[in-house]
């Protein structure tokens, strides 16, 4: 029994232990919200085009967001290969975070809403020595824009792997 209220002394002097009750607020990434198709873009590394889409649904009443990612990369109609990649994107106390699963990556980031509720950043915490930032910006109601850095977390610098321009798919 003795643990137990030490358990609860601790949540109750040090809140990171504890889940905070406040929910964070996802409608400043709701313009995610719907089903996308890649309709341009660029692997800079390998002059690779993509080719595929981004789903964005709201789940449990709107506590959490899952984007569902599919994209096929390919050099003048040849096929070099695919990624599918699943995000749940959930407040965690007053921050909204994403947690994105690729293949057996896992990587988190930290999501930074601008003010304008038209673009968002996304930062990875910097897993395996690599750190990514991910942009995504309305441009109209019908066109997202999604760019792709990475940096090793001894660079001082992002470098752009990847953009694309995404349509609504109505």
């Amino acid at each position: 029994m003795k643990p137990l209220y030490l358990l609860l002394g601790l949540c109750v002097a040090f809140p990171v232990f504890a889940r905070s009750a406040k929910a964070c607020d996802l409608h400043p990434v709701g313009f995610l919200l719907g089903h996308w198709k890649i309709s341009d873009g660029r692997v800079f590394i390998w002059g690779a085009r993509p080719n595929g889409t981004l789903d964005v649904t709201a789940e449990e009443d709107g506590s959490y967001l899952v984007k569902d990612k599919h994209v096929l990369v390919g050099v003048e109609g040849q096929d070099m290969g695919s990624r599918d990649a699943t995000t749940v994107i959930r407040c965690d106390g007053d921050v909204i975070r994403a947690e994105s699963k690729m293949g057996a990556s896992v990587i988190q980031y930290t999501i930074e809403p601008r003010a304008d509720g038209r673009s968002a950043t996304l930062t990875s915490f910097g897993t395996q020595g690599v750190a990514y930032r991910i942009t995504y910006e309305m441009h109209d109601q019908d066109t997202l824009a999604f760019t792709l850095e990475s940096k090793q977390l001894s660079a001082k610098d992002f470098v752009s792997f990847e953009v694309q321009t995404l349509t609504r798919d109505k």
